[in-house]
């Protein structure tokens, strides 16, 4: 009878410590990606547009790479996010001389339809505007930029211009811009107060 009492004492103590373990293990998970994300890295060459002027008759192709993560919360206490950086033949838009942390350059949160925007300052930083759709299929930056530095074309060229994000021709190109002013708000505004909306209505 002892024997069965101590028996049964024993299941109970490891029992007890296997579900304490458990809690805790689950309590340790949810607290770290309540802070932490899941991150999934991005990393993809493409062709990008640079359109020059707003009637989308100065334009050039140029070679672009998109690096960085994209930002999952699982437990939804955070919106989704993406971080990264964007180089046009090897120069950041961002500004960043020290290349090897490829993931400086925007944040943005993404609202709505998938579509974030953030704009951006600072000293020596090209990119003036960047929205994008959560899943990189489309991008568009403000950017005040020399032909030096997109290092392509016969014509010198200097001053703000419109990066898209594929971008193989400029009807392509149009498109996107416009899908990125009816997505974001933010963006809609930007290109309505630098003129570039004469953009969008050539496309109409």
């Amino acid at each position: 009878m002892c024997l069965n009492n101590n028996l049964k004492r024993g299941i109970f103590i490891t029992i007890s410590v296997i579900g304490v373990t458990l809690i805790l293990s689950v309590l340790q998970y949810l607290i770290y990606y309540y802070n932490n994300p899941i991150e999934k890295e991005v990393d993809f060459t493409t062709t990008g547009c640079i359109i020059w002027n707003p009637k989308g008759t100065e334009w050039e192709n140029v070679d672009v790479e998109v690096r960085g993560k994209s930002l999952h919360y699982i437990l939804k206490n955070r919106r989704e996010a993406m971080q990264g950086n964007i180089l046009i033949n090897g120069y950041s838009i961002f500004g960043n001389f020290d290349n090897r942390d490829e993931y400086i350059g925007f944040y943005t949160e993404f609202y709505g339809e998938g579509f974030g925007c953030v704009e951006t300052s600072g000293d020596h930083v090209p990119c003036e505007i960047i929205a994008l759709s959560e899943d990189l299929q489309f991008i568009v930056c403000g950017v005040h930029m020399s032909l030096s530095a997109s290092g392509r074309g016969e014509t010198e060229r200097n001053g703000q211009a419109l990066l898209v994000i594929p971008g193989n021709d400029i009807e392509s190109a149009k498109k996107i811009i416009k899908n990125a002013s009816l997505n974001s708000k933010q963006m809609s505004d930007w290109l309505l107060e630098n003129g570039w909306d004469k953009l969008i209505e050539t496309n109409q």
